[in-house]
């Protein structure tokens, strides 16, 4: 897929549409990956696996700062954010890129590389993430 972007046409690649037993293999070992590493471990509270891309979420409760809640609340309790997404372009997940969002919603790229990679610079650099 072409995209005209500031005058100038880039080609953008599409991620990797995975079967159900594809993700369940791959959310098991993105899974894995996270119950052995101590940083990932405390931050994130649940992944998920949407057109190719791996979102992970963590929560944050309600306090009085939170003026008018726009995300939808778990157990009355937490809001739901997306820290960090790696995007798959391929089945062997040997290119895929990390990204984080924006405060205004949008997602940038911070790293391309293999899934592993990605999984260790999300790890290693936490605080681009929040």
């Amino acid at each position: 897929m072409t995209k005209l972007t500031k005058g100038t046409w880039t080609y953008v690649q599409k991620p990797e549409n995975f079967s159900k037993e594809e993700k369940r293999s791959l959310t098991e070992r993105i899974k894995n990956y996270v119950e052995e590493s101590t940083l990932l471990k405390e931050r994130v509270r649940r992944l998920e696996i949407k057109a190719g891309r791996v979102y992970f979420y963590y929560y944050e409760e309600i306090s009085q700062t939170h003026g008018t809640l726009t995300k939808p609340l778990i157990e009355g309790k937490y809001f739901e954010f997306p820290f960090a997404r790696i995007t798959i372009y391929d089945k062997k997940s040997e290119q895929c890129c990390a990204d984080y969002q924006r405060h205004n919603g949008k997602w940038f790229t911070l790293i391309e590389g293999t899934i592993g990679e990605c999984l260790n610079y999300i790890e290693e650099n936490m605080g681009y993430f929040y």
